[in-house]
């Protein structure tokens, strides 16, 4: 302890003039362009901004305005998505990636401020510290000046969220290479408007592209704005109605772990289904909406975050088990006296009900984990197939657990034996099991409507099959001892 105090305090004393100091109010303060920008996103809801300057840190830092709740296109981070980053190359130079950022429009190049891109990237206001003179030739109108900065708005601008039309624009490409988002938009010879289709991206479909044309004019249409009922880091919620299969589009970054919930609007999270989310325009999140009126939840709910608090958990249960294991090892003494014989009651009654509860916990928590990772509809898939093996695990259990914990409990030393030879009866009987679960399979498709999906029949097929696999090496274990 007095070595840390030691070293804790010549870190201090050697770093204390240092590191310069600053009054804390001074983070509260807003200054006034930055509160204009906040007013009107307080009234028209989220958008965002991007700068004109002759220096790529000024009028404002990157992630400066984050503080703020101010949506910048910019950014400086050491993780850009690559979509993003091809995107912003279609509307200015990038040359700031190999510094981690993503870099202003150049002072020497106003004619992106033209760019439809901006327009889908939900970019309404551009802040610059001069007088942009070819603002009105582009169609800026400057809303903002306080002699420091003017802020100029872009009209044309696309809502976060809104809905157009959908048409199948599929193309078999087998053989062939498809043009990308970026490619089709840098071509001078397209006449459609990509502020008034939608474009998704390509796929691979056993092993041949499929490719999403690019829409013919007469398929444009006016983008209709969605309503955002909330707006947060990692969910957002949107209310859209529409009179024909279209798409909800919502103008932020597509990237793997957001997933996209629907019900119709005004009923609550149980009513929800998920859907795919598409990759569209290059970079923005895409879902497809049947007529009527919906509310989307797009969520971001990463398997591998899941899983991986699931296992921290299960290795926390296991480290405490082992120390309560530990301990009470450690404590507890075989008495053979009459307070001994009182003893072992209440260890034989308190240690399973302690073991049930410990066991429970754990269910919970992976109860919890496979709710997030399935959704409703798949969980229900899931416990049908529970409801299913539970018929079979009754045949191959055929009560031996009870038996083989009776005459274990009166005969230590034949365990082995009974280990075995139950091991044995129940292995036999799951073979004898798989006609009967190959005939429940036939009859269940052919007579019920709907009929099975695949991964319903593969979780009741592992299901099956894991107990007979664990019984399998546990018999090859207990024959070796």
């Amino acid at each position: 302890v007095a070595a840390l105090g030691v070293i804790a305090l010549d870190l201090m004393l050697a770093g204390w003039d240092f590191n310069a100091a600053a009054d804390p109010e001074w983070l509260d303060y807003a200054p006034d362009a930055v509160q204009w920008l906040q007013d009107q996103q307080a009234v028209e809801g989220p958008f965002r901004y991007t700068t004109i300057a002759k220096s790529k840190e000024l009028p404002l830092h990157a992630n400066s305005t984050w503080r703020y709740g101010l949506h910048d296109v910019r950014g400086y981070d050491s993780m850009i998505p690559k979509s993003y980053a091809d995107y912003m190359r279609l509307i200015a130079p990038q040359s700031g990636l190999l510094h981690n950022r993503i870099d202003p429009i150049a002072w020497d190049d106003e004619e992106a401020l033209a760019s439809p891109l901006l327009d889908l990237l939900n970019v309404r206001y551009i802040v610059t510290d001069w007088l942009v003179e070819s603002a009105g030739d582009i169609g800026l109108i400057e809303v903002y000046s306080d002699g420091a900065v003017r802020i100029y708005e872009n009209p044309g601008f696309l809502p976060r969220a809104y809905t157009l039309p959908y048409y199948n624009l599929t193309e078999d490409m087998c053989g062939a290479v498809p043009d990308d988002f970026g490619t089709i938009v840098s071509s001078l010879d397209f006449e459609a408007d990509p502020r008034r289709v939608v474009i998704e991206g390509f796929e691979d479909v056993s092993g041949c592209e499929i490719a999403y044309t690019w829409p013919t004019p007469d398929l444009e249409a006016d983008p209709q704005a969605a309503e955002i009922t909330n707006y947060g880091a990692i969910e957002v919620l949107v209310n859209a109605e529409v009179e024909q299969e279209s798409w909800l589009v919502l103008a932020d970054t597509y990237f793997s772990g957001w997933k996209a919930f629907v019900r119709p609007l005004g009923t609550s999270e149980d009513q929800e289904e998920e859907i795919d989310i598409h990759l569209v325009n290059g970079n923005f999140r895409g879902v497809r909406l049947d007529p009527g009126a919906w509310t989307v939840r797009f969520r971001y709910s990463p398997a591998t975050f899941q899983v991986g608090a699931f296992i921290s958990f299960i290795s926390g249960m296991v480290i405490l088990f082992m120390l309560i294991l530990w301990l009470w090892r450690l404590i507890y003494r075989e008495d053979e006296s009459e307070a001994g014989h009182a003893k072992r009651i209440a260890k034989n009654s308190l240690a399973p009900i302690f073991l049930n509860l410990f066991n429970r916990g754990i269910d919970f928590a992976f109860a919890f984990i496979m709710l997030r990772i399935l959704g409703p509809a798949d969980a229900g898939v899931y416990y049908y197939a529970i409801v299913i093996f539970g018929w079979f695990d009754i045949l191959t259990n055929f009560g031996l657990n009870t038996l083989l914990t009776r005459e274990v409990a009166r005969n230590r030393d034949e365990a082995g034996r009974y280990l075995f030879n139950s091991t044995a009866l129940r292995l036999g009987l799951a073979v004898l099991a798989v006609p009967l679960l190959i005939g429940f399979f036939i009859v269940r498709q052919t007579t019920v409507d709907p009929a099975l999906e695949r991964e319903a029949i593969a979780a009741i097929v592992l299901l099956y099959v894991g107990p007979v696999s664990y019984t399998h090496l546990r018999a090859h274990e207990t024959k070796a001892n």
